[in-house]
C-alpha cells in the first residue's frame, strides 16, 4: 500500500514539475505600440447576433488569456460614430503570420457577434477588413479559422 501512495504522489510531483512551463505568463517584450493587459476568458459566440461595424482603431491590445495554450490573443478597441467598442480579433500567434498590421488610427470594418453576457460588451470578429485586405478569422457558426493549428 505505501507503494502505491508512493508512486502516486512521485507521478503527481512529476506532472507538475512538468505542466508548470505551460502555465507560466509570457514575459517576453511585445512591439512598443501594442499594449498587455489580463482579462477574463472570452464570452462565447452567437451566430444569431452578427452585425457589421465600421470605425477607426483606438488602441490594439494583447491580451494575457488564462488557461490558453494559445498564449495571448489580439483585441481591438474600435471607434465608431456611435460606441467605443473592444473587438476579439483571435490568438497573436495566427494574428502575427497574417498580412494584416493593424495599429492606432486605421479605419476598419469589423463583422462579428456581439456578446453582452458580461461587462464590457465585445465583439467576437469573424472578419476584419482594413483598405483592401480582408481577414477571414471564423466562419459564420463562429469556429476559428486557426482550430487545429495550435
Amino acid at each position: 500500500m505505501k507503494w502505491i501512495h508512493l508512486f502516486i504522489s512521485i507521478a503527481l510531483l512529476t506532472s507538475t514539475i512538468f505542466m508548470a512551463p505551460a502555465y507560466a505568463q509570457n514575459t517576453s517584450s511585445d512591439s512598443a505600440s501594442v499594449n498587455t493587459v489580463s482579462i477574463r476568458r472570452p464570452r462565447h459566440f452567437n451566430p444569431a447576433i452578427v452585425e457589421t461595424l465600421s470605425g477607426k482603431i483606438v488602441r490594439v491590445d494583447r491580451v494575457a488569456s488564462p488557461g490558453r495554450r494559445s498564449g495571448k490573443g489580439v483585441h481591438l478597441s474600435l471607434q465608431t460614430s456611435e460606441e467605443t467598442v473592444d473587438v476579439h480579433l483571435g490568438p497573436s500567434w495566427y494574428l502575427d503570420e497574417q498580412q494584416l498590421n493593424l495599429k492606432s488610427g486605421d479605419p476598419v470594418e469589423v463583422t462579428g457577434s456581439r456578446v453582452t453576457d458580461a461587462s464590457p460588451p465585445a465583439i467576437i470578429a469573424t472578419q476584419v477588413k482594413s483598405g483592401d485586405t480582408v481577414l477571414n478569422l471564423r466562419d459564420e457558426s463562429g469556429q476559428p479559422t486557426w482550430r487545429g493549428m495550435e
